[in-house]
């Protein structure tokens, strides 16, 4: 993906934070980038739904609960981010859960903060027999606007 230069010029840093070792140096590069440039950062976790507009009363309770604990570990998981963050002296950092499709949902969550720059874990494209899937950071970058950075696994966070 698009590494950037001197010259690029961001107005705000969203990161796409999992937690896991690729989630957290994600994290901690895009923390990097925002104290370097004193932009605001903004941490995005995803959780997937399920309907509850369909199926009979057993089933649509099962998807609230299902829901409401998906909600909560999204929650425990921005927790992590922030304990992360904590001594990254960073001007600005905004936590956001999104919900749906993870690829969909960071879209949405970049529309709506107003990011050009997105750092996102390193995902291994998926070959399946002829077909292949795309990987988030190839999706997002075909957004003339965005500069997208995929950032593979490293050291231990600090």
């Amino acid at each position: 993906m698009t590494e950037m230069n001197e010259n690029d010029v961001a107005s705000r840093v969203l990161v796409a934070y999992e937690p896991t070792a690729k989630g957290r140096a994600a994290l901690m590069h895009a923390a990097d980038i925002a104290r370097d440039r004193r932009l605001p950062l903004t941490v995005v976790s995803v959780t997937e739904c399920e309907r509850t507009d369909s199926g009979c009363g057993r089933c649509r309770r099962s998807a609230i609960m299902w829901n409401y604990e998906m909600g909560e570990l999204v929650e425990e998981t921005l927790a992590e981010a922030a304990a992360l963050l904590e001594e990254a002296d960073l001007d600005a950092v905004e936590y956001v859960t999104a919900r749906g499709d993870r690829s969909e949902a960071i879209e949405g969550a970049v529309a709506e903060a107003g990011a050009d720059l997105v750092v996102v874990p390193f995902e291994q494209p998926r070959v399946l027999g002829m077909f292949s899937r795309r990987t988030l950071a190839t999706r997002l970058a075909a957004d003339p606007q965005l500069t997208v950075i995929s950032v593979p696994a490293g050291p231990a966070p600090r």
